[in-house]
């Protein structure tokens, strides 16, 4: 039996961009919330589950860890721009994340 949610979950798992920009669109709380979890919180414990900010900047910085597959880098970067569209304080917020550019490449500083 095909259903409504069938064909939502089949779009949402083949085009994920395309519903975090709908999110996102206009969404300022949802852009705002994003953006505060790009960095790791000072303490974390292991059974924490991962939020979205920090996947995005571990797929971004972390880029040739998945050569063979190049849509990873591309759907995180996608999304960062969705957080980052029409918001100036969250553009703001972004461009003063410390980024700790890895030293040699393949080494990872960031996660």
């Amino acid at each position: 039996m095909f259903t409504f949610m069938t064909l939502i979950s089949k779009l949402e798992s083949q085009f994920p961009p395309l519903f975090m920009q709908c999110f996102l669109h206009e969404n300022e709380d949802g852009q705002r919330a994003i953006a505060t979890t790009l960095l790791p919180p000072p303490v974390s414990t292991s059974n924490e589950e991962e939020p979205l900010g920090r996947m995005l900047a571990k797929e971004l910085f972390n880029w040739e860890a998945h050569p063979g597959d190049p849509l990873r880098v591309w759907y995180a970067a996608l999304i960062l721009s969705f957080v980052l569209l029409g918001n100036p304080v969250v553009k703001e917020m972004v461009l003063k994340t410390p980024w700790d550019a890895p030293s040699e490449p393949g080494a990872n500083h960031y996660v």
